[in-house]
């Protein structure tokens, strides 16, 4: 759990508000909840698209940087790049980063979002591995 700082809706005081992620259909969500010191304001938000900058960088202060490993070569390859493409909308430049980097340290983020990968790969049959790198 990551903790951001959150102004009060109500009261305008600025307070902290718990931030974690969970997996999804889609990828990596994200929660916040929120409580008030000054005014006992509260409210919990479940999001299912891409977490704000703000709150992600915290949970990687907290949770650490993760990173996803594969040792795929030839046309195994390939196709991890390809699922890996369609999970992130990769850009072309973006691809071919990735595909430089295999075999070895394909990306880093945070634990869920390279867990979320490493499912989407394992249902297609190809195994990684994910790790603390930081």
């Amino acid at each position: 759990m990551a903790i951001v700082a959150h102004i009060c809706e109500r009261c305008g005081a600025e307070s902290g508000a718990s931030a974690n992620q969970s997996i999804g259909p889609s990828g990596a969500m994200w929660t916040l909840s929120f409580r008030c010191r000054t005014c006992g304001y509260t409210f919990e938000a479940d999001c299912s698209y891409d977490t704000p900058e703000h709150i992600r960088n915290a949970i990687l202060e907290s949770g650490g940087v993760w990173g996803l490993k594969l040792a795929s070569t030839g046309t195994e390859r390939l196709k991890a790049v390809k699922i890996l493409r369609e999970a992130l909308h990769m850009s072309l430049e973006d691809v071919a980063r990735l595909k430089a980097a295999i075999p070895g340290l394909a990306l880093q983020g945070t634990r869920l979002e390279m867990q979320y990968l490493q499912i989407q790969l394992a249902e297609t049959g190809i195994t990684s591995t994910v790790e603390r790198i930081g």
